[in-house]
């Protein structure tokens, strides 16, 4: 798999693309052989992996700069926390309105 080539090579993000569009082209594939349904189990695991590292890194970056989740901008961490798919999205409570012709 091209993603393990560029792993191997420390480029995570090259790997990262190339296991995720590995996996988007098995979710369309209507059959897949065992090994082949194996590596795309490992890319899982290994976006898996990127995805928990990468926030890793921000959190430690973030740290280091001074940020504090307590004393910080609420409206900061809440999108760190919506980035990192800890919290959702409010559903919209009213229509936007309309633009005047």
């Amino acid at each position: 798999m091209k993603g393990d080539h560029f792993h191997r090579q420390d480029d995570l993000r090259a790997a990262s693309a190339h296991y995720a569009m590995a996996i988007k082209l098995a979710n369309h594939a209507n059959h897949l052989t065992p090994q082949l349904a194996s590596d795309i189990e490992r890319a899982k695991a290994k976006k898996i992996e990127f995805v928990k590292a990468f926030f890793q890194h921000l959190e430690n970056r973030l740290m280091k700069a001074g940020y504090n989740a307590e004393s910080s901008s609420k409206r900061f961490t809440h999108s760190l926390e919506l980035l990192q798919g800890k919290k959702q999205r409010p559903a919209l409570q009213q229509q936007f309105a309309q633009v005047p012709h």
